[in-house]
């Protein structure tokens, strides 16, 4: 299993934005709450993708996004591995400042 966490900027495209995200969303990708424009996949072993093959399919999902929805730029980072992501959130709770899970 190949778990990819994507960050990415979406520039000056607003009115775009709600409906590029729903392409993704309908790509399987999930809007990952409480952070800007992360999102997160799982590739099954069934799918028999590589790490090559998964970071082709980003930027071959990012390139016709690019192109349905105009934006003047998208930027990315994606980390691709065996793990899942955490979320986590650092905010101050009773006084003191702790890490919780989101």
């Amino acid at each position: 299993m190949l778990h990819v966490l994507l960050s990415l900027d979406f520039v000056n495209a607003e009115d775009q934005r709600a409906d590029f995200y729903k392409y993704l969303e309908g790509k399987y990708w999930k809007k990952q709450a409480g952070v800007d424009t992360v999102w997160t996949i799982t590739y099954e072993h069934k799918d028999q993708l590589g790490f090559s093959e998964v970071a082709s399919n980003i930027s071959d999902i990012l390139l016709a996004g690019a192109e349905g929805y105009k934006p003047d730029e998208i930027t990315y980072v994606a980390q691709i591995g065996n793990a899942g992501a955490i979320a986590r959130i650092v905010k101050k709770k009773h006084g003191t400042y702790g890490v919780f899970a989101l």
